[in-house]
């Protein structure tokens, strides 16, 4: 499909009743393999999401000795980029409503691009801040854009399944990153670190490419008028019939929502937002996340001293994601959001006491790293996708960009605050009580709070289109007119 770059074609603010074209519905669908293609480049941002992300923390071990950081400015390193994180969901909601899905993830290729270029020159730590909060900025760009864009494209039966492969996707840039970051580390390469930063350019550019050839959202073609486009494109996905009903059902949902932020505030869509900003800030408080961001130094002080040692030793993690992501990919569709989102967030908040009661009593290296793959493992087929995934889930089609990008400050809050934190509570624990046990127990006391969570607000999401979801998550007519 001929790449759509103009950037002139804001979405009107009524919405056209006008049929969409019969040629458009009668036209014949085409196989599963152009939905997972489509997907599949969409993916490219999650990609780029996690291998920038993953490589601060073997770069780190480097960092420190070539700019002699100290624990704040060490926590200041790895959180610069989640900083920039902050703003790009808000950045997100202005241009995905306004450019469209596809362009504004071009933008976050483009982001992408310029950190990595300038975090690999950067010639003292100030600059490399700056360069990584650029780099953060399209973090959040697309870790908001990329599961909202397949969500929106992805037919009921396979959209758990999609956005659980981007997820896929941000797992294997991480073990790329992991994998690039081992190779410069063994060959001992002068200012490696450096090399491991300009290595991101490749994804970059593999991204610009394939969004030449990528459709526009159709939910954000009909919110923008364009409805005979948006009924080609959902024909193509799910063919005639189904397409015919789901742009009735967008019709309907474009005609009883509005989309201003007050409005995620309102009775049919405050539970909604409670939803998506608790699984945001679970996610990263939990503790998973930020262990794999620190996983190299994590696993130093789990017995593996020398620095390529442990970054060696977070390539078997980054392979355990991946394998425990395919697993989430393979259950999402089958076992159900709710059910594999309890199970898992057991599971981590188990694995992380029992890693704790490891490194206070002491465990061999290898025993250590076989709890640390338990407990994240746990992580990766709960938490990790699923947050993502229901959040894109749960909203209107005319609050879904304002209400992802709020979620995602929320989560990139979360996540700069443990990035921040945990070099401190490291060494607080350290200091105290000579070994990091007191971290672990205090993410599995969060996990316990996650779990509650879960339990009570957690919806079941599995099968239904976007439109049946975010109408069954309002309260009756009744009471919100009592309110």
């Amino acid at each position: 499909m001929a790449p759509d770059f103009k950037f002139d074609s804001p979405a009107p603010a009524r919405v056209s009743t006008s049929a969409p074209a019969a040629d458009a519905l009668d036209a014949p669908p085409v196989s599963a393999a152009y939905v997972f293609l489509v997907c599949g480049v969409a993916s490219v941002g999650g990609l780029l999401f996690g291998y920038d992300l993953s490589i601060i923390g073997p770069a780190l071990l480097y960092l420190k000795d070539t700019f002699h950081l100290s624990a704040a400015a060490e926590g200041m390193a790895m959180g610069s980029a989640a900083i920039g994180c902050l703003f790009g969901p808000l950045l997100a909601v202005a241009l995905s409503d306004t450019w469209g899905r596809q362009k504004t993830l071009f933008l976050a290729a483009v982001l992408y691009g310029i950190s990595a270029v300038g975090a690999a020159l950067a010639g003292g730590i100030a600059a490399f801040d700056a360069c990584r909060f650029l780099g953060g900025v399209g973090v959040g760009l697309s870790s908001v854009v990329s599961p909202m864009y397949i969500a929106e494209i992805a037919p009921a039966r396979l959209r758990g399944r999609l956005v659980t492969i981007n997820n896929l996707a941000i797992v294997v840039g991480s073990f790329a990153a992991i994998l690039v970051a081992y190779g410069l580390a063994g060959r001992n390469i002068p200012a490696g670190w450096r090399w491991m930063f300009a290595s991101q350019l490749v994804p970059v550019l593999g991204l610009i490419v394939g969004l030449c050839f990528v459709p526009n959202s159709p939910r954000w073609l009909a919110e923008a008028g364009r409805f005979t486009e948006a009924a080609t494109i959902l024909t193509r996905v799910n063919g005639a019939r189904q397409a015919a009903v789901e742009l009735k059902e967008i019709r309907e949902s474009l005609e009883s929502d509005h989309g201003a932020w007050r409005d995620l505030f309102r009775v049919g869509t405050r539970r909604a937002v409670l939803i998506a900003a608790g699984l945001a800030c679970f996610q990263q408080l939990t503790g998973a996340s930020i262990l794999f961001a620190y996983a190299p130094e994590v696993l130093r002080n789990a017995g593996f001293v020398r620095q390529a040692d442990a970054i060696g030793a977070t390539v078997f993690l980054q392979l355990w994601n991946i394998v425990a992501t395919l697993v989430a990919v393979w259950l999402v569709d089958r076992v159900g959001r709710r059910p594999l989102l309890l199970t898992g967030v057991a599971g981590m908040g188990a694995g992380l006491a029992c890693l704790g009661a490891g490194f206070q009593f002491n465990l061999s290296p290898l025993h250590l790293l076989l709890l640390f793959l338990a407990a994240i493992g746990m992580y990766l087929v709960s938490l990790a996708p699923l947050a993502w995934l229901i959040m894109s889930e749960i909203f209107p089609t005319r609050l879904r960009g304002k209400a992802m990008a709020l979620a995602g400050f929320v989560l990139w809050g979360s996540c700069y605050l443990g990035l921040q934190l945990f070099p401190m509570l490291r060494a607080y624990f350290t200091d105290h009580f000579h070994n990091m046990a007191g971290v672990f127990y205090l993410y599995a006391g969060v996990c316990v709070l996650a779990f509650v969570f879960c339990l009570r607000m957690a919806p079941e999401t599995k099968g239904r289109t976007l439109e049946e979801i975010s109408a069954h998550l309002r309260p009756p007519a009744r009471s919100e007119e009592k309110l």
